[in-house]
């Protein structure tokens, strides 16, 4: 990916965490919409090493974001992640951090795939499995 997708990605991610707060909820969704594509399809060509670098972001909606994406495949560095998201001084990123960790707790987040050019949600399982061993 070039410097320029990784910034729409960035900017996409950004946006999305703003509008859901107290914003524009169908850009929200459109942006959504727009990262979870992008991160899927980057992951299906270049492998799981893209969530690694979102992970270095100093923004926490982004560090929020991969880390949700990283659940699965690697619980011990999303975890630590998601710690530092929490510590948050922005609410609504900090609740939502909240929200998902207690929902990975019960077993019932779901993660996305992209399958013929679909996006998908599937079990932590499958997710993992499709990661690793993607034919």
């Amino acid at each position: 990916m070039n410097a320029e997708e990784y910034i729409k990605l960035q900017k996409a991610i950004i946006t999305h965490a703003k509008e859901s707060w107290g914003g524009d909820y169908k850009k929200a969704n459109k942006c959504f919409k727009t990262y979870t594509r992008r991160i899927c399809e980057l992951i299906n060509a270049e492998g799981i090493n893209i969530i690694y670098d979102l992970l270095k972001s100093d923004n926490l909606a982004i560090v929020s974001v991969a880390a949700y994406f990283l659940l699965p495949i690697n619980s011990k560095v999303a975890l630590e992640a998601y710690k530092k998201v929490l510590g948050a001084k922005h609410d609504g990123i900090a609740s939502n951090a909240k929200i998902t960790l207690n929902e990975w707790k019960k077993g019932r987040l779901s993660f996305p795939l992209l399958k013929d050019g679909k996006i998908i949600y599937t079990t932590k399982d499958v997710y993992k499995a499709k990661i690793f061993y993607p034919k």
